[in-house]
């Protein structure tokens, strides 16, 4: 395994990590924001991961990118949680 897969490994399962995704709601996001956690670590430059770990940074780096992708109106993980939300609303109010 390489380092940087180490490293991603290591910050998926992390206690502050887990802290923060535990306040995301509805609940049924928190896997899918860590999901996607995940893939933005695993496509980033291995080189500049490795960095960041060795300048002490990589916790607050990766809870930079669960926090922007979470509350950032323009990030891709809302765009697409908006969209699966609205179609849910229309779904249930064509229901009633």
């Amino acid at each position: 395994m390489s380092k940087c897969n180490e490293i991603i490994e290591k910050m998926y399962n992390h206690a502050s990590v887990n802290k923060l995704l535990s306040n995301i709601h509805p609940i049924e996001l928190q896997e899918d924001l860590k999901q996607e956690m995940a893939m933005v670590l695993l496509n980033y430059d291995c080189e500049k991961l490795l960095k960041i770990k060795k300048e002490g940074n990589i916790i607050g780096f990766t809870l930079m990118i669960i926090w922007k992708m979470g509350t950032l109106q323009r990030s891709e993980f809302n765009k697409v949680f908006k969209k699966h939300h609205d179609l849910e609303k229309a779904y249930q109010w064509m229901k009633s």
